[in-house]
């Protein structure tokens, strides 16, 4: 080993040791800067979050040791986002994703190479909950889940995971807040409250319409005055007839 390697590598040693004091006092760390970690820097970190060395190999292995993309540390801030992807009943959280790790449970089990027990059908969007030491890198393939999944689902990986300080039980990520889409009767009980409500409007908009023409046709009454017609007297007139008639004398007798 070269002194320009020993160098890079006591720097980086620095760098996670520095991160992890600031993710136990709550000072600045690594925040934008990362530092490469190697398995002896590892589970000094894994140690310092009491885990058992079984859990700590394990944790290890699960990431592709390769020269272009290394296992990296780095110190975030509370708030970060990322993914959960587990079951149905969940996950513990420790292992996140900054993206999904594909369209389908079956793309996400074989590019996260999960366990039989996450068959990976559910997403869950989570945020740092406090400024942590987190660990990442991409993920290696997982033969020995391959072998013990009755399926016999590939487990290649490929995709970038990330370790956080514990996950949900020890207060290191929580779900974030979603506004989920309306479904189907609840879109129609709006449509039919939208509805409703301008069938009424437009009923008072009629009774308002009907009153104000109620109120105009009285006024206008009040306002007209009385009046008749005049009678002239006609002249009075008739015929004058004058009767005539046969006079007629009786005879005498002798």
């Amino acid at each position: 080993m070269d002194k320009t390697q020993a160098d890079r590598i006591r720097e980086n040693v620095l760098r996670t040791r520095k991160g992890t004091q600031a993710s136990r006092y709550g000072q600045k760390g690594l925040t934008s800067q990362a530092a490469k970690m190697n398995s002896k820097n590892f589970r000094k970190l894994m140690t310092g979050r009491n885990l058992s060395r079984t859990d700590t190999k394990n944790m290890w292995n699960s990431f592709s040791h390769s020269t272009k993309t290394p296992v990296m540390a780095r110190h975030a801030k509370k708030g970060e986002n990322f993914k959960v992807t587990s079951g149905k009943n969940g996950a513990s959280g420790n292992f996140v994703s900054k993206k999904s790790l594909g369209r389908n449970p079956s793309q996400r089990v074989n590019k996260g190479a999960l366990p039989p027990s996450n068959p990976a059908t559910k997403q869950t969007n989570v945020k740092l909950a406090k400024n942590q030491n987190l660990v990442y890198g991409k993920i290696a393939p997982q033969k020995q889940f391959q072998k013990a999944d009755p399926k016999g689902m590939p487990r290649k990986g490929g995709g970038m995971q990330t370790i956080t300080n514990g996950g949900y039980k020890s207060g290191a990520i929580k779900n974030s807040r979603t506004l989920r889409a309306p479904s189907y009767h609840q879109k129609a009980a709006a449509m039919n409250r939208t509805k409703a409500a301008k069938m009424t409007a437009a009923k008072s908009t009629a009774r308002s319409t009907m009153a104000r023409s109620a109120v105009a046709k009285s006024s206008g009454a009040k306002m007209q005055t009385g009046g008749g017609r005049k009678g002239f007297a006609g002249k009075s007139g008739g015929r004058s007839a004058s009767g005539g008639g046969k006079s007629s004398s009786k005879g005498m007798s002798r």
